[in-house]
């Protein structure tokens, strides 16, 4: 694990909550910029959230921030979200199944530029294999006993996993649906996301561009 240097993954968001009166806010999911409105992340971000009658839409207003490395820093861009869909046949309350676990949030601005571009997302001609390496990033706690977030970007490159072997199904939780998701990490332990990286991107360079792939 090592700090990410400014500009390595311009389409990362820190996605912010007012914690106070004084506009103050505090990280809690990463996500990445897909399109000049849109950032993608974890479903499983929302659990909080009172969900209104229609499941589709949960509304919650946040602020996006992109382009900073500091967590304390305020964003080189900064766009509110108004608007977060996630998928129907979502279920949060299903411990350790993350089949549809993912959210769409939409913004009130674009925030895109040459500077800030959005990360790809992969067609199926896309295909990524076991071996393959992909990054993770963000600003998730640094080691399992600790509980604050990373003053910092932080960033790993760790292999895709076979997902049969039984490090990817661990005995005391239930088998995964990997048509859905990925198994990926360091078999060794030690090299890992952790809370607070939640909804960002596992991004993977193929054919000279970066997608994110899970």
């Amino acid at each position: 694990m090592s700090k990410a240097l400014f500009g390595a993954w311009p389409w990362m968001a820190s996605l912010r909550q007012k914690v106070n009166e004084t506009n103050n806010t505090v990280h809690f999911c990463g996500g990445s910029i897909i399109a000049p409105r849109f950032v993608l992340t974890a479903a499983h971000c929302f659990h909080n959230i009172t969900i209104p009658t229609d499941p589709n839409y949960v509304r919650r207003f946040g602020e996006v921030h992109i382009g900073q490395l500091g967590l304390t820093e305020q964003g080189e861009r900064i766009a509110e979200w108004f608007k977060v869909i996630i998928p129907e046949k979502y279920r949060p309350f299903r411990p350790h199944d993350y089949s549809y676990d993912i959210a769409l949030l939409v913004l009130n601005k674009d925030i895109t530029d040459k500077q800030y571009p959005p990360i790809c997302l992969p067609s199926n001609t896309i295909i990524s294999n076991i071996g393959d390496y992909g990054t993770i990033a963000g600003w998730g706690i640094n080691n399992e006993v600790g509980m604050e977030a990373s003053k910092y970007m932080m960033q790993v490159t760790v292999p895709i996993l076979d997902p049969t072997i039984d490090a990817c199904n661990p005995l005391q939780l239930p088998r995964k649906n990997y048509t859905m998701t990925i198994c990926a990490g360091v078999l060794s332990g030690g090299i890992d996301a952790c809370q607070g990286n939640s909804g960002g991107p596992f991004a993977q360079k193929i054919q000279n561009r970066w997608y994110n792939i899970g």
